[in-house]
């Protein structure tokens, strides 16, 4: 089995963006396996280049 990966830090700073980011990675749990974090990490960079900077 995988180690889990803590995204607290990254949902804490997730507070700063817009929506639809935002609330996409706030619903997310707070640890996830490595395969899954990499998986999600590539569709959150995408969104926040679209939605462009942060506040």
């Amino acid at each position: 089995m995988s180690e889990g990966v803590d995204i607290r830090t990254i949902k804490e700073r997730a507070l700063k963006l817009e929506e639809p980011l935002k609330s996409l990675i706030l619903s997310e749990p707070d640890s996830m396996s490595k395969e899954d974090y990499f998986a999600k990490s590539e569709t959150w960079l995408k969104l926040l280049q679209i939605g462009g900077p942060e506040k």
